[in-house]
């Protein structure tokens, strides 16, 4: 007698994270930019503030700035960080100085 195995289709991996309590799957980073509609050139100032933010944590400092760049993006661009707290956050922050810039000029 033979037996036969019913295999149960599998639900896009979307419907299977929403479902498990699993996060949903991470959406390509183009994706993000392109549908950002609105503040896009606003996003290159704070996404520039949080990937600084980002470098001055201990458990990053093994990402590489390319790397820190590409998540400092994920995560404004996906909404994580909230880009309201992140602009308050910008704005208390101290000015560059332009004496450090110039002294980063006439090292390179």
């Amino acid at each position: 007698m033979a037996t036969t195995t019913s295999k149960k289709k599998e639900a896009p991996a979307e419907e299977i994270a929403e479902t498990n309590g699993v996060p949903e799957v991470e959406k390509p980073l183009e994706e993000l930019i392109l549908n950002k509609t609105h503040g896009k050139y606003q996003a290159v100032e704070l996404i520039a503030f949080h990937a600084k933010f980002l470098r001055t944590q201990e458990d990053l400092r093994h990402l590489t700035p390319t790397e820190l760049l590409e998540l400092a993006m994920r995560e404004v661009l996906s909404g994580k960080v909230d880009e309201a707290e992140l602009m308050k956050k910008m704005l208390a922050a101290p000015p560059v100085k332009k004496d450090a810039e110039k002294n980063l000029k006439k090292k390179n």
